[in-house]
């Protein structure tokens, strides 16, 4: 399978890229945004990966992967953000062993997360545009008016207009937990503010009919020690991905696809945060890792 991403050739820009083993093929002369391939996907998802896949394997124009997919070097390409006009949407409430961590957490309306989890209705809200989301090696940021701040691992997917899911990667989503605690009405306070999300490095092309089981793992570093990691697989979202998606597309278009996060599965302790200068990272097994330091906001 192939793997959809952007990155900068600081010699041709912006360009459309895909990784097939260790190889950046670029197709952007045939698919110059990620906006134009997923529109042309609609209706034929398995039929447009295929084409794109075949497209890279006959570009004039590669790259070495472990070049590109690394922090940037001066007048060599890197990789951005993977995603170019999608709005990003998460989807709450999906890991049943975060239940009582939040129902704890909330010094007020504990009683709404309870709620929520029983609800058929998904909790969901926007999480970010494409513009805030960090680039892979980039910083993400936690809040200055925070004084407890958490990084949260994430399964992502990426659907079409038609809201067909034809990729998925992973996603470093920063939350201001002290805020979300004080109040469920902070939440987006707390979660959707400059800096405060990273995906990457791409998105393994593959239509999606239900949740891939995936195992994510996270470790924070600070001064080169490890002060923190922990592992989940996406077996333990409780509801239903088309559920979830069918809920997103309820009322709402997306005329150039959307991302979708599906939560975390990782709990922290109550008493730790992430601090400036702090390395993130985030592995998962057929995607590969995104990486990112702590800046503030």
């Amino acid at each position: 399978m192939g793997t959809l991403l952007r990155f900068y050739d600081p010699a041709r820009g912006l360009r459309v890229g895909v990784r097939i083993s260790n190889i950046i093929h670029d197709v952007t002369d045939r698919y110059p945004t990620v906006s134009g391939w997923l529109r042309s996907s609609v209706g034929r998802a398995q039929a447009a990966i295929h084409d794109l896949e075949t497209v890279a394997l006959g570009a004039k124009l590669s790259y070495l992967a472990s070049v590109v997919d690394a922090p940037a070097i001066p007048n060599l390409a890197s990789l951005t953000s993977p995603i170019d006009v999608q709005d990003v949407w998460s989807a709450g409430i999906t890991y049943t062993n975060k239940r009582a961590a939040y129902e704890q957490e909330a010094k007020v309306g504990g009683e709404a997360y309870r709620v929520a989890f029983g609800s058929h209705r998904p909790p969901l809200m926007c999480r970010a545009q494409a513009g805030q989301v960090a680039y892979p090696h980039g910083q993400v940021g936690i809040r200055k008016d925070a004084a407890n701040s958490i990084a949260e691992p994430e399964l992502a997917v990426l659907l079409n207009p038609a809201l067909e899911i034809v990729g998925y990667t992973i996603a470093i989503g920063m939350v201001a937990r002290d805020i979300a605690a004080e109040n469920p009405l902070y939440l987006s306070q707390a979660t959707l503010y400059n800096q405060s999300l990273s995906l990457g490095p791409g998105f393994v092309l593959q239509k999606l009919h239900a949740l891939p089981v995936v195992n994510i793992r996270m470790t924070v570093a600070r001064d080169r020690q490890t002060v923190f990691e922990g592992e989940f697989d996406t077996s333990g979202v409780q509801r239903d991905l088309n559920t979830i998606v069918d809920y997103l597309g309820r009322c709402r278009a997306y005329p150039d696809g959307v991302v979708l996060l599906l939560g975390s599965g990782i709990i922290l302790p109550g008493d730790f945060s992430v601090r400036v200068g702090d390395t993130i990272r985030v592995t998962a097994d057929g995607i590969g890792s995104l990486s990112n330091q702590v800046m503030l906001v």
